[in-house]
């Protein structure tokens, strides 16, 4: 069994499912994998290099991470090992279900609506969805100590958006009630995505996608030169939601501002994952982003490809 973690309590929730699956079976062996992604290790501008030996520090400490996770697996119905891989997790994960060493995938993922998901749960999405072998989905839920701090499905916006800083089950929770609500939440929501905290960009920026509401899209847009990558990530996958809309906009951004190799990797995320019947239309734009002299030539095919979807709105009008 292959059970993937990503150094967070909610991945973690897959251990003991994983632990008692082998005790069912009589005996089973368990590899835990840790991939490690190096565009998440360090913010840095185009042309600058991560600091010496941070790469092999993170390693190291996913090493130790695993090695801690381990004991609290193995047992004598469980043999386990532990593997670091670098890459994109997904990838990495469906590259191992793939080499016929495992039977099952064992993670963890938040189920409540299905809409809100942890980090490790959009991942666990994509490997559901491709995985050549069956995917144990561990459903994670509020543990007592994190239940008695909720404030209850009908707090306020605000104070739910609070839980954000938590990232944690609650966190996922908050972001669920507030999809729930709807529209009213996204003037709250938009304020969100000003605050000091990474993480409740992170979130706010989820929400939003989810909510695809016209008022946000600007902003997000606009958060896809953030610092962090994180944030830039999900500002991608978010605008992703707004099918084509999202498209233009980005389409947008390419053809009237200067490209920033750093921004380029969630702009070619956004055009990868464009409704299909668009993508003929963005292949251009797509190879020029991709291309070393796309500062010339990614904005012109850009202009190109909004010029062709404002056509074909305008015949299905």
């Amino acid at each position: 069994m292959l059970v993937p973690l990503d150094g967070s309590a909610l991945s973690e929730q897959a251990l003991p499912a994983a632990k008692r699956f082998a005790e069912l079976a009589g005996q089973a062996d368990v590899e835990l994998l840790y991939v490690l992604d190096p565009s998440t290790l360090s913010e840095v501008g185009p042309g600058i290099a991560v600091a010496p030996g941070y790469l092999d520090r993170a390693l190291e400490w996913a090493k130790d991470y695993l090695a801690l996770q381990a004991a609290t697996v193995a047992g004598k119905h469980c043999a386990v090992t532990s593997v670091v891989e670098v890459g994109s997790a997904a990838r990495e994960i469906l590259e191992r279900a793939a080499s016929q060493r495992f039977d099952y995938i064992c993670m963890a993922t938040h189920g409540r609506s299905g809409l809100a998901r942890a980090f490790i749960g959009s991942v666990t999405d994509r490997v559901i969805r491709e995985s050549p072998i069956p995917v144990l989905a561990v459903c994670v839920h509020p543990s007592a100590a994190e239940t008695s701090a909720w404030p209850g499905h009908d707090a306020p916006a605000r104070s739910l958006i609070e839980l954000f800083k938590r990232e944690d089950v609650l966190s996922l929770e908050a972001v669920d009630a507030l999809i729930d609500r709807g529209s009213e939440v996204v003037p709250d929501l938009i304020d969100a995505l000003a605050s000091g905290s990474t993480i409740v960009r992170r979130y706010a920026a989820r929400t939003l996608g989810q909510l695809h509401d016209p008022r946000s899209l600007g902003l997000l847009v606009d958060h896809l030169s953030h610092d962090t990558f994180e944030v830039r990530w999900e500002a991608a996958e978010a605008i992703v939601k707004y099918r084509e809309a999202g498209i233009s906009a980005v389409l947008r951004l390419i053809a009237h501002e200067p490209l920033d190799e750093r921004r380029n990797l969630v702009l070619l995320h956004v055009l990868d994952r464009a409704p299909t019947e668009l993508i003929p239309m963005l292949r251009p734009v797509i190879r020029s982003l991709r291309a070393a002299e796309h500062h010339y030539t990614a904005p012109i095919a850009a202009s190109k490809a909004l010029a062709k979807m404002q056509e074909a709105a305008a015949l299905t009008r």
